[in-house]
């Protein structure tokens, strides 16, 4: 009893003291908790990688390329490839919550190779997938024979709120600048747009000395990425502003104006100036993110669909550019840099000094 009464008359005598450093803890953990993200996911798994083993089975082998030996060149397995489709769909099958195994690019850079996957629709945080996809190949070796191992593909994680990246997503919908041409050492300088037997990587193209819509490659775009919403959770649609500008402003954006603002007739499929790829090798996507999606999920979408576009053969880099809507995130954001402001200007010196002075007179005190 005699000490519970000593510690409390030493409280009432140090009270000051004691708010003082709660002040100053409270001015110090307010703003980080505040900053850090919610719930971010340490892994997203929604991306995965299949690494072949290079076995040989009844003369096929798994490796993605395999040498031709009539010209005896390295070429696509073609046989193997449409064997590891078909039994994505029946894997994918019996998984309870999971739409699709959808395979997006194929690495020959290290032979046998890896297949990068994406698992359509399900949620960020659900890693059980995986888990039951290596089951499930663990159980029959002898079907799944040119299996080496399932990993999830490696993706950056969210660092905090105040990360330009992360923050830059804290909005409904975010454009990416897609461009098909890497990036000059100068402005003055020409680049080449990405081109493969048929097409060239622009919504644009020469026909008959004007510039017109490219058709097909934009039904490229249409199937290779506007599909990518049905696949990505988080992602509620995906358009290109250009054509929203034409059916809402027909004056802005169309062949006349084209023209009018670009009137030299390049071959696209040679170097052309900067000035002229910066417009007609941007393949410009506006990508608008689900409601119930969280900042974090909008930010994994993201994540999600720029890997999946960067393995395309029209994407050689890209940029991004949003809006912020300012709801809970954005308040969020806002309290937390005003109180870590305020307690680096004003609370912490003052109390810190404070505490410094009175440390100094009980230890005269004392003497």
């Amino acid at each position: 009893m005699i000490y519970v009464k000593a510690i409390i008359n030493s409280i009432s005598k140090n009270r000051i003291i004691i708010m003082q450093i709660i002040i100053l803890i409270s001015c110090v953990l307010l703003p980080t908790i505040l900053l850090i993200p919610a719930g971010k996911p340490k892994i997203i798994a929604s991306l995965i990688s299949l690494n072949l083993n290079g076995e040989i089975n009844y003369d096929l082998q798994a490796q993605i390329l395999i040498e031709n030996l009539t010209t005896h060149e390295m070429e696509e397995n073609v046989e193997l490839l449409n064997l590891i489709e078909s039994d994505m769909i029946l894997l994918a099958d019996q998984i309870q919550g999971l739409d699709k195994i959808n395979i997006y690019n194929y690495s020959s850079t290290s032979l046998p190779g890896q297949i990068n996957m994406l698992l359509e629709n399900i949620r960020f945080k659900e890693r059980k997938h995986l888990k039951e996809i290596n089951s499930i190949v663990e159980s029959d070796r002898n079907k799944w024979w040119y299996i080496d191992e399932f990993i999830f593909t490696s993706i950056l994680e969210e660092v905090s709120i105040v990360d330009a990246y992360d923050f830059h997503y804290c909005g409904k919908y975010a454009t990416f600048h897609l461009l098909s041409f890497e990036s000059p050492q100068g402005y003055n300088d020409n680049v080449t747009l990405q081109s493969n037997e048929t097409l060239t990587a622009s919504y644009w193209i020469i026909d008959d000395g004007n510039w017109t819509i490219n058709e097909e490659f934009v039904d490229v775009i249409e199937n290779e990425i506007y599909s990518l919403s049905e696949k990505i959770a988080g992602i509620e649609e995906i358009s290109n502003p250009y054509q929203d500008y034409q059916e809402n402003f027909e004056t802005i954006f169309n062949e006349t104006w084209i023209n009018l603002k670009y009137p030299i007739a390049y071959n696209l499929t040679e170097p052309i100036p900067y000035r002229y790829a910066e417009f007609f090798g941007d393949l410009y996507i506006k990508v608008f993110f689900s409601k119930d999606a969280s900042r974090t999920e909008r930010n994994a979408a993201s994540k999600m669909f720029a890997s999946i576009v960067l393995s395309r053969w029209y994407v050689q880099d890209y940029f991004t550019d949003g809006t912020c809507d300012f709801g809970a995130d954005g308040i969020r954001f806002f309290i937390g840099m005003a109180t870590l402001f305020f307690a680096c200007v004003a609370i912490i010196p003052v109390t810190t000094y404070r505490l410094v002075k009175n440390a100094r007179r009980r230890k005269k005190g004392l003497g």
